[in-house]
């Protein structure tokens, strides 16, 4: 009898250790948090309109790489018809790598943003942590259009990361 209770005792500890493991990766992974925080950053900025604010949440990287950055900008402002009031998160996932002490940590999250008269779609892309490339820690793609367009939303080009304020009609 006391075999039993200590093999039931040890199998509930079992699977109550795993399923900690299991959960805490999901419980304590904060990687959508810091993607919403993000995004509340970004509407804020765009609300205010400022432009070296939008500037400074991109990488080092994506800022000496994108094209036509501060067009960008002001293209996001004046697209941006009314100011933004509310947002919903549609779905977003995060990738970590880690191999020999380095690690990277990187971000794809998707909403809808709304103003009073239109509704759009965003694209966010973030790395959080690059130990091998430091530089490409921040925002390195903003997409934002007309949520009746997201089927023309960037995808990714496995080949290629884009940089920037990503407009759909390139």
């Amino acid at each position: 009898m006391l075999k039993k209770i200590k093999f039931i005792l040890l199998i509930t500890s079992i699977l109550l250790l795993s399923s900690c493991a299991f959960l805490g990766g999901r419980l304590y992974n904060d990687d959508g948090k810091k993607a919403d925080a993000r995004l509340k950053e970004i509407i804020e900025i765009i609300n205010n309109r400022h432009k070296e604010a939008l500037k400074k949440i991109f990488s080092e990287q994506a800022l000496n790489e994108a094209e036509d950055l501060d067009g960008r900008i002001d293209y996001i402002f004046d697209f941006i018809d009314a100011e933004i009031t509310s947002w919903e998160s549609i779905a977003g996932s995060s990738t970590t790598k880690s191999n020999r002490g380095e690690k990277i940590t990187t971000s794809s999250s998707r909403y809808y943003i709304n103003t009073k008269k239109q509704k759009y779609f965003v694209y966010l892309c973030e790395y959080f942590v690059n130990t091998t490339n430091p530089e490409k820690v921040g925002v390195y793609l903003l997409q934002i259009i007309e949520a009746e367009n997201e089927e023309e939303r960037y995808n990714g080009d496995p080949k290629n990361e884009w940089f920037g304020i990503y407009k759909s009609e390139e």
